[in-house]
């Protein structure tokens, strides 16, 4: 499950920062899903999954996280949800091993916020460039502010994995 991102960033410590680019509508939500669930199984009681979602609906993004860790279609889902979530708890060692934190304005001070009370294991930003902050630079230097701040989170906190969609175009793009 992991394979790839292992292959592409190695060993993933506190102080990393892996951004992705990516299309819209290719699969980002997914992967991250599929990631997360791996990797909240590998960190102590203590510890949780920060997955900052400014993207999807936050529901709909904790059903594919509880999907990803079971394998599970959503006919399967839907037929059994109470089944699926003790399931899903009991692999990765409760229901709130990966907390969603579901603001389409989120602000790098609600992060921080978030950061200090929970000590994450692993911080998700999907998307990474849409987080406020640093809103009297022009647009390129408060991007490279906001990576930089990102870089500090997985100094201070958890490794960093976050997303960032390029446009439709991108793919076209030797």
């Amino acid at each position: 499950r992991s394979w790839g991102l292992q292959q592409s960033c190695g060993d993933f410590r506190q102080g990393d920062l892996c951004v992705f680019a990516k299309r819209p509508d290719s699969g980002g939500t997914t992967f991250l899903a599929s990631e997360s669930t791996y990797m909240a199984e590998q960190l102590p009681d203590d510890r949780t999954v920060l997955w900052i979602n400014n993207e999807e609906q936050g529901d709909k993004v904790r059903r594919r996280v509880v999907q990803a860790e079971l394998g599970w279609t959503n006919a399967e889902l839907d037929a059994n949800p109470t089944g699926a979530i003790q399931e899903y708890a009991a692999r990765i060692g409760s229901v709130e091993k990966i907390q969603v934190f579901d603001r389409a304005k989120v602000h790098t001070k609600d992060v921080e916020a978030l950061c200090k009370s929970l000590k994450p294991g692993l911080i998700i930003f999907d998307q990474l460039h849409k987080v406020k902050g640093f809103e009297s630079e022009a647009e390129h230097e408060r991007q490279t502010l906001l990576f930089n701040w990102s870089r500090e989170l997985a100094k201070e906190y958890a490794p960093v994995i976050a997303v960032r969609q390029r446009g439709g175009g991108a793919g076209s793009v030797k």
